[in-house]
């Protein structure tokens, strides 16, 4: 009834006249099983730069009537893409504290250019698929909890990712400037001198806000009706399992919807020039293989899976696991701790060797 009554909601929320909603797809996309070696969460980067230019000018002769696309798929094999999966694996490592690897990675870009008489309008859109593995710090039994790693949801990499596709040649696809500068590089050589460098110059990819958002404050339902299909993509065989999903972002009429980031300047070149960047909100879901609720050890938050719904919990919807139900011992926290300073530690020494 719960989920029924959602998505009733979020049908309402998009039908409703005359007001304006997000209407994206979700920027997370991820199914985690406890039982599973590893998982494949989508996370999705879209973003729209307009460049106004009312008043004509030079900008304008040179984007007026454009319309150029630039469409194409990575994986392991592509150059560029080992150097990323480095990248998010320091960022994991060194930023978020993770004991989280990412051992494969599928990337796709997109970016549209489209030059109208008054502006014109570049739509991108950045797809990874990353694989990653040791999201599970302590198996669950019959009397505890499995502790799962939370802070892969916030991979971010500031620096420039360059691919060395064979069709395009070599791009950077994690900012505006790296397919403005390959398509329309005098427009770009004159924006480059202003302040706008800073806007096309800001990272797609960047998942951080869905960090920031704290687990206990994400929607989370327990669905207990899965099929053998689902259960096989959480890694068991022959079994029915509960999935539990936890989602964050959405329109609500409690919470009302988020809204778009948006970067704005002004431009005084030969006439007077306006861009704008403008960015879909952050917004989740993740779904995980049974009772799952968040917990915190040592004031860092992870998941917390169970096959056998806590009787404290009262609820099939939001709330935390019972302190006894979470750890079943007294050290588990300590525990916990360890995994992550042996795993960090281990990892720094690999990365400190092969420097040498």
């Amino acid at each position: 009834m719960m989920i029924k009554n959602l998505l009733f909601a979020s049908m309402m929320l998009v039908l409703i006249p005359g007001m304006i909603f997000p209407v994206w797809a979700a920027q997370l996309d991820a199914k985690v099983g406890t039982k599973a070696e590893s998982a494949q969460p989508t996370f999705k980067f879209l973003r729209t730069v307009f460049i106004e230019y009312p008043e004509g000018g030079e900008i304008a002769d040179l984007l007026k009537g454009k319309d150029i696309m630039i469409n194409f798929e990575a994986d392991s094999q592509t150059p560029g893409i080992s150097d990323l999966i480095t990248k998010i694996n320091d960022n994991l490592l060194q930023d978020l504290g993770s004991t989280v690897r990412v051992t494969d990675l599928i990337l796709t870009y997109s970016a549209h250019l489209v030059g109208r008489e008054d502006s014109a309008a570049i739509d991108y859109k950045i797809t990874l698929v990353p694989t990653i593995t040791n999201y599970v710090l302590l198996e669950g039994t019959d009397f505890t909890a499995s502790i799962v790693d939370s802070h892969w949801r916030g991979i971010s990499v500031k620096t420039p990712i360059v691919i060395n596709t064979s069709e395009y040649g070599e791009i950077n696809v994690n900012t505006p400037a790296g397919f403005l500068d390959k398509v329309t590089p005098q427009v770009y050589a004159k924006l480059a001198k202003t302040e706008s460098k800073k806007i096309l110059n800001i990272p797609f990819i960047d998942a951080s806000g869905i960090l920031l958002q704290p687990l206990s404050k994400w929607h989370h339902l327990f669905d207990a009706t899965g099929t053998f299909a689902d259960s096989k993509r959480f890694g068991y065989t022959g079994d029915k399992v509960v999935i539990t999903s936890f989602t964050m972002g959405e329109c609500s009429i409690r919470e009302g919807c988020k809204r778009e980031t948006r970067y704005e300047a002004e431009l005084e070149l030969d006439k007077k020039y306006q861009i704008r960047s403008v960015e879909a909100p952050d917004s989740a879901n993740i779904q995980l293989d049974g009772y799952v609720s968040s917990t915190t050890i040592d004031n860092t938050e992870y998941f917390g899976s169970s096959s056998k719904i806590p009787k404290e919990s009262g609820d099939t919807s939001t709330g935390d696991f019972p302190v006894g139900i979470m750890y079943g011992m007294a050290g588990a926290g300590a525990v916990v701790a360890a995994i992550v300073l042996f795993w960090s530690d281990r990892k720094l020494k690999k990365l400190k060797t092969s420097q040498i």
